[in-house]
């Protein structure tokens, strides 16, 4: 993750140019393999990243796991740790009247993935309105991404958040709850390989 130009997303680096250059012209950019180097150096720098480097060697294989996890998997990555942060409601629900919408709305396997790490849930929440529940626990995976990109510090989370669009949700310090928590339900579902 020594070269950001790699895979840094397009939008991150129309930020270095304080969005007078596209997010469509910096994807054109950052394709352009003569212009990786300088484009690398220009990134480090709005994002403070060139004295972080060997901080990032040093975290753990389990955080090496995440920090190396392709963009397009992050969906699936927050999906799965919003419903393991929200397994205790997921627990309520499968056996009340909530089960057979809940199932409806997330699919066996994600309630049954909730269960199934139910170990590692936040604090009680209620999934009514169950049609509004999706976006929640999603946000919370997102959350949880957040927490965990907190924990391990400004090189592997700055480096990581670099891979994806900028968003509220990611770029934010979340909850305390979920600082605690977060970090180690990203470490499960990566671990797991089902991103």
């Amino acid at each position: 993750m020594q070269n950001p130009a790699a895979y840094a997303h397009p939008e991150r680096l129309a930020a270095c140019f304080d969005r007078a250059i596209s997010a469509t012209a910096c994807k054109t950019l950052l394709e352009t393999k003569r212009l990786s180097t300088r484009l690398s150096h220009l990134i480090e720098k709005r994002y403070a990243l060139g004295a972080e480097r060997s901080a990032e060697e040093a975290i753990g294989e389990e955080d090496r796991r995440v920090a190396l996890l392709p963009p397009d998997a992050m969906a699936e990555v927050a999906m799965r740790a919003g419903v393991t942060y929200w397994a205790s409601a997921f627990a309520g629900a499968i056996t009340g009247s909530e089960a057979a919408p809940l199932r409806r709305e997330f699919g066996e396997e994600l309630c049954a993935y909730a269960l199934a790490n139910k170990d590692l849930a936040g604090p009680k929440q209620e999934l009514d309105p169950v049609d509004t529940a999706r976006e929640r626990i999603a946000s919370d995976g997102w959350r949880c991404l957040a927490a965990w990109c907190h924990v391990v510090g400004p090189a592997a989370g700055t480096r990581f958040r670099l891979k994806l669009r900028p968003m509220a949700l990611l770029d934010e310090v979340p909850s305390a709850a979920l600082l605690e928590i977060g970090p180690q339900i990203i470490r499960r579902v990566a671990g797991q390989g089902r991103a």
